[in-house]
């Protein structure tokens, strides 16, 4: 137990609160980890329960792994102390096979002691990502070509108006999304047929009462309020400046932005398309007299926020307003057997894929998941319908706590897993929203959104804990980042308030601040890439130092740099701020003071490397700084592999396409008098 540690109120009630579900809502550097092991610890050495009646599941096999290094360092910290009894020692010995493991090491966990309930060969082994994609991608290939064997008139309608003539590859990608997504939910085949429903619409349904129109007026309500905003503020700065007919056009777009908010205001879906076919901006122009450079500012200061205003506004109207209700409404139903197409495509393909996998003895994450949802769930239940079933009951009585860690990053099916496995106060689930990167790896961040609005509320059973004390950035770092978020992650735009709740707030302890120590306001640089004129593109990258001997003539260096431009030239001055920090005879912060920044204290962050991390590698290491990238793209994605595949998509294209022209030319030949 951390006796010596001083814990935060939020960090001791997460630690100590008990009989109750719980989401602790834990910020960046708020200790999470800390809390969620000092928890255990305290539950074994107080008796409550043994290390193996506890189920913990992280994200990574890395941090599980680090989770009972700390388990175990803390048991032996106790023993150590002299508290040495035989309940300590077995908790050591109960560790090693105590539940501490990803999801998916618990699932399969489960799958191989419940194999016979399931019908699955007990030697299964877990398929690598290269074989199961070329295994997915023969099986779509059989699906497809039976397909076109039956020649139904759906399906070939289907292909005519979706796919393209270099072969059915984004046919085979539409299906491998529907049927990835199908996977992430807990009962794909319902999920799949109520997508095919929604667009079974009836003669008098409203548009508005659909699925689509919800999300649609969200957007629409977001750019519209986004919009008045700016210009709010566009009309203050120029009332200031006196610019009365620039005043009078933006006063005029504001009115035209209330308008189209009145209209959405009114739930009518005709009266909000006939506000946006109807508007038209007023002319905008500046006083007389002004020179050139005056005329300029003045553009960059209202005329290029205004036209990016009415091209929001003009995108809005052609993607959304284009069509009547009604037309809108017919064009739905008419995709509604496109969409039964798809569907039957999509579960055609996995089954093919789930017996090809069952063929070999292979299974992949996805069956995992399911085949150990099969086992909790109660095959008697209803469809649709999550009852648990003798084994998950069995583990119900077996764990006194379930604690989930990373809980943002949690989706459909793992949370149907982990409610057959819980009891009514024994789940206590740890994560950040603001944190959930895998929506990709289609996690589902609206599971911890609805337990985080919801557990306040829910009466003594449920409590929601807030750590918002950061222990890792320095004060400098947070107000940029609260600030930021601030302005960004709001209801409408994230889902989330971004109150004081949800603020990072500095609690971390770091030497006093000397010369040189990197602490201070977080630096912010602009390059607009795009519109930077040559010379200040060679301006920056004159200041970055070249890998030579030192006799490099400068005009060789001005001549590329003249052709910077995009993101090579943000790289030059990423390598330029870079060489100007180690150079500045900057110091870092560590537990006994401070010492020189080294090149490995620095690393570049990028939102994708793909087409980036090779231009900045590039640049960084002609400047002589030395840099490292994970470039692995994968096999895959590899240029030969990818020719190669599409090369063997075309020829089997040209095959079907021959067969159907065959069979074709022999219906109409058939039908001849």
């Amino acid at each position: 137990m951390s006796a010596a540690r001083k814990w935060s109120s939020a960090q001791l009630r997460a630690i100590e609160e008990r009989g109750k579900n719980l989401l602790v809502a834990a910020a960046a550097g708020s200790g999470k980890t800390s809390v969620l092991v000092e928890r255990i610890i305290r539950r074994i050495l107080q008796g409550e329960t043994d290390v193996d009646r506890l189920l913990v599941v992280t994200f990574t096999k890395a941090a599980a792994a680090e989770m009972r290094e700390r388990i175990e360092a803390a048991l032996a910290q106790e023993i150590d102390k002299g508290a040495a009894s035989p309940r300590l020692e077995r908790q050591m010995a109960l560790l090693s096979n105590a539940s501490i493991s990803t999801l998916h090491a618990f699932c399969q966990e489960v799958i191989r002691r419940n194999f016979a309930a399931i019908d699955l060969d007990p030697k299964f082994r877990l398929v690598n990502d290269q074989e199961k994609i070329l295994l997915q991608q023969e099986v779509l290939e059989e699906v497809f070509e039976k397909k076109y064997e039956e020649a139904q008139d759906g399906f070939l309608s289907f292909v005519a108006d979706y796919g393209t003539e270099r072969g059915d590859e984004a046919l085979y990608a539409m299906v491998l999304r529907l049927y990835a997504f199908s996977c992430s939910q807990p009962f794909p085949l319902l999920w799949l047929d109520s997508l095919a429903e929604r667009f079974e619409l009836s003669d008098d349904r409203q548009l508005l009462k659909t699925s689509w129109a919800k999300p649609v007026l969200a957007k629409v309500s977001f750019v519209l309020e986004g919009s008045l905003a700016t210009l709010e503020r566009l009309i203050e700065k120029s009332a200031s400046l006196g610019y009365e007919t620039c005043h009078a056009a933006l006063e005029a777009d504001e009115q035209i932005l209330k308008d189209l908010l009145a209209a959405l205001a009114e739930g009518d879906w005709e009266k909000l398309r006939q506000a946006f076919s109807s508007y038209s901006h007023a002319r905008m122009s500046f006083p007389r007299g002004m020179d050139e450079d005056e005329k300029e500012a003045a553009k960059r200061l209202f005329t290029l926020p205004r036209d990016r205003l009415k091209q929001d506004l003009k995108r809005l109207k052609e993607k959304y307003f284009h069509s009547t209700e009604a037309e809108i409404l017919d064009d739905l139903r008419a995709l509604s057997s496109v969409a039964h197409v798809i569907v039957d495509l999509v579960k055609t393909f996995a089954a093919a894929f789930q017996a090809a996998k069952r063929e070999r003895g292979i299974v992949d994450f996805n069956d995992l998941e399911h085949f150990a949802l099969a086992v909790l769930r109660d095959d008697a239940a209803p469809a649709g319908e999550l009852r648990p079933s003798t084994q998950a009951l069995a583990l119900r009585e077996k764990y006194e706590e379930v604690m989930v860690d990373e809980y943002q990053d949690t989706n459909g099916v793992q949370e149907a897993i982990l409610s057959l496995i819980v009891r009514e106060d024994n789940l206590f689930t740890v994560g950040d929203v603001k944190q959930s990167i895998y929506r990709f790896r289609l996690a589902d961040p609206q599971l911890f959104l609805k337990k985080h609005r919801e557990y306040p509320t829910l009466g003594k059973m449920y409590a929601r804990i807030d750590l918002s004390e950061n222990y890792r950035s320095r004060a400098g770092v947070l107000a940029a980042v609260n600030w930021l978020f601030s302005q960004v992650v709001t209801p409408e735009a994230m889902e989330l308030l971004y109150d004081d709740d949800a603020a990072l707030h500095f609690a971390a302890l770091y030497p006093a601040d000397v010369e040189n120590c990197l602490a201070g306001a977080t630096e912010l640089h602009i390059i607009d890439s795009d519109a930077a004129p040559p010379e200040e593109a060679e301006t920056i990258a004159a200041q970055i130092p070249a890998a030579t001997d030192g006799d490099a003539e400068t005009s060789e260096v001005g001549e590329e740099e003249e052709e910077l431009k995009g993101f090579a030239l943000e790289a030059a001055f990423i390598a330029q701020r870079v060489r100007a920090l180690m150079e500045s005879g900057a110091l870092v912060a560590e537990k006994d003071g401070y010492r020189p920044l080294h090149w490995r204290d620095i690393v570049i962050l990028l939102r994708a490397a793909r087409g980036k991390a090779d231009i900045l590698l590039e640049t960084l290491r002609d400047a002589d700084i030395p840099s490292y990238a994970e470039l692995d793209a994968g096999y895959f994605q590899a240029t030969e592999v990818r020719v190669l595949l599409r090369a063997r998509c075309h020829r089997q294209r040209a095959a079907r396409c021959a067969a159907c022209g065959s069979a074709l030319l022999a219906d109409r030949r058939h039908d001849r008098p």
